[in-house]
C-alpha cells in the first residue's frame, strides 16, 4: 500500500522538473483587420502541404480567430516587412522545394479577402517574383516561424498575452 503524500509514479528531477510549453496567444480585439466594415469578396486558392496547414492553424491558435482571418492579420504584418527579412522563408514557399516536408501539397485552402488585401498579395507576388499560390504560403511560413522564434511579436492592434 502507497502512503498518501507519496505519488505511485517517479517524480520529475533536475532539468525535467519545471518544463514550460510557451503558448504564444495573442490578444487581437483591437486589430484594425477584425474590425474593418470591408466585404471579403475576392476568394484566394492554395495548395499547402501538411506542415503548412498545420501552421495556419497555429496561427489561428495563436490569434484565437479563423483561418482566414489569421491569414489577413499575418498579411498586414508581411506587407509592412522588408524584402530581405522574407529571403530566409522564401525557398520554402516555392513549388518546387524539397526543404523540411513542405513539398507534398494536396491540403486545398480557399481564403476570402477584401480587395485592397487581395491587392497587397498580389504586390507582395510581383516583388518577390511568385505566384499567389506561393505568395500565401509565403505570408504563413514566415509569419508562424517570425511567432515562434520571437522575431514577430508586435501586430498592428494585438498584444502578446
Amino acid at each position: 500500500m502507497i502512503p498518501k503524500n507519496q505519488n505511485k509514479f517517479n517524480k520529475p528531477k533536475g532539468k525535467t522538473r519545471y518544463f514550460p510549453i510557451k503558448q504564444f496567444r495573442f490578444d487581437v480585439s483591437n486589430s484594425p483587420i477584425l474590425n474593418t466594415k470591408s466585404k471579403s469578396s475576392f476568394k484566394i486558392k492554395s495548395l499547402l502541404s501538411q506542415q503548412e496547414e498545420l501552421m495556419l492553424k497555429g496561427l489561428s491558435n495563436s490569434f484565437q480567430v479563423p483561418n482566414t482571418k489569421a491569414f489577413r492579420i499575418a498579411l498586414s504584418k508581411v506587407s509592412t516587412i522588408a524584402s530581405d527579412k522574407l529571403e530566409s522563408s522564401l525557398p520554402f514557399s516555392l513549388a518546387q522545394t524539397k526543404l523540411k516536408g513542405h513539398t507534398a501539397r494536396n491540403k486545398k485552402v480557399e481564403i476570402r479577402l477584401p480587395k485592397d488585401e487581395k491587392e497587397t498579395l498580389k504586390v507582395l507576388a510581383r516583388t518577390h517574383k511568385l505566384t499567389e499560390q506561393a505568395a500565401v504560403r509565403l505570408v504563413i511560413i514566415h509569419t508562424a516561424k517570425g511567432i515562434r522564434t520571437g522575431t514577430l511579436d508586435n501586430f498592428e492592434g494585438c498584444k502578446l498575452l
